[in-house]
């Protein structure tokens, strides 16, 4: 993580969270990447799937953080 938060030029707490981000997401690209075709609908659909996917899964986390958080008046 230390060479990564070098090179790139950022903490090293962003460089962890940025490679555990990848991590979680890999194993969906792949299987996507080696369960989908060629042709141009299996494509849409593969993409779709992807973005569905990170969509449901960021409003989760919003929703969950923003209950979290103290109210403030």
């Amino acid at each position: 993580l230390e060479t990564i938060s070098v090179k790139l030029g950022c903490s090293e707490s962003l460089a962890g969270v940025t490679l555990l981000a990848l991590g979680n997401g890999a194993p969906d690209c792949f299987a996507a990447i080696s369960a989908g075709g060629t042709t141009p609908d299996t494509i849409t659909l593969m993409m779709s799937n992807l973005f569905g996917a990170v969509f449901f899964i960021s409003c989760c986390v919003i929703m969950l953080v923003m209950r979290a958080s103290p109210e403030k008046n």
